[in-house]
């Protein structure tokens, strides 16, 4: 029997929040080159909505099918920890993500590795844990994905468009999303191209957790921001690249089904 409980992976909630939070918001930050908003001047709100509407709707429509490889690094220094990660993401909502951890070796300790897997079908999921325990995602972890995943759906006739400001050369609204279920308090929208490039958001304890979003490369005509940076309270605490990015994958389907801990290992409680 797999129950129903919050997730727990090694290295604590910042570990799986960092995972979590790059491998998801990488993927929609994306949108077509060729179709710029040109806004010199900040648009309304339901403007703005609309926009990124258009954009990102015609975003996983043309990238449905996608198998992303990611490395980064975690945690402050003398405690950082390597990460690589493959997403599988089809149809726009079933997503599957792998992640590998090794943590170095060091006077106290010897160096080891862990598998992760979260696997969501677009009604309900699951984690796997190193040991190969499965439990299922709660409901609110389900919610949090989503709002992850489709953090532009945050933008409603509500929100406000507090200014421009330049991030990293590039002219951005300054946007509060109108939901406080909201994945991020604030949020940087490049004018031009509508490209998220920083993100603030609450972590666990109250932090401020940044994100910056940057590398702009173009992948079949949309533009991916290849490199992420987080910090928690204006401290770095990770760096992750995307190392390849492949549409059109013909992904089977038994990626995202359920899966059964080995054989004689009980599943989460």
């Amino acid at each position: 029997m797999i129950t129903t409980r919050r997730i727990f992976f090694p290295g604590g909630p910042a570990l799986f929040l960092f995972a979590m939070s790059i491998a998801l918001i990488a993927l929609p930050v994306a949108v077509y080159s060729a179709e710029t908003a040109g806004q010199e001047k900040k648009p309304s709100a339901a403007v703005l909505m609309r926009q990124l509407q258009s954009k990102y709707e015609k975003f996983d429509q043309a990238t449905g099918n996608v198998e992303i490889r990611m490395a980064g690094r975690s945690g402050e220094q003398g405690k950082q920890m390597d990460m690589e990660q493959t997403i599988y993401r089809k149809g726009g909502e079933k997503f599957r993500i792998e992640t590998e951890t090794t943590v170095p070796a060091t006077r106290e300790a010897p160096g080891r590795s862990f598998r992760t897997i979260v696997i969501y079908n677009g009604k309900e999921g699951w984690a796997v844990s190193p040991s190969g325990q499965v439990s299922k995602l709660t409901k609110e972890d389900e919610q949090r994905i989503q709002r992850k995943n489709y953090w532009w759906k945050s933008i409603t006739a509500e929100s406000m468009i507090t200014g421009l400001e330049k991030v990293d050369g590039r002219d951005c609204y300054v946007v509060v999303p109108g939901s406080a279920e909201a994945p991020f308090t604030r949020e940087w929208i490049d004018s031009k191209d509508l490209v998220l490039v920083k993100a603030l958001s609450s972590g666990p304890q109250g932090q401020e957790v940044e994100f910056r979003f940057s590398g702009f490369r173009p992948v079949d005509g949309w533009q991916v921001p290849f490199r992420t940076e987080t910090a928690v309270d204006g401290r770095q605490v990770s760096v992750t690249e995307i190392k390849s990015f492949e549409t059109g994958k013909g992904l089977p389907d038994s990626l995202f089904e359920q899966p059964h801990a080995p054989e004689g290992q009980k599943s989460g409680n």
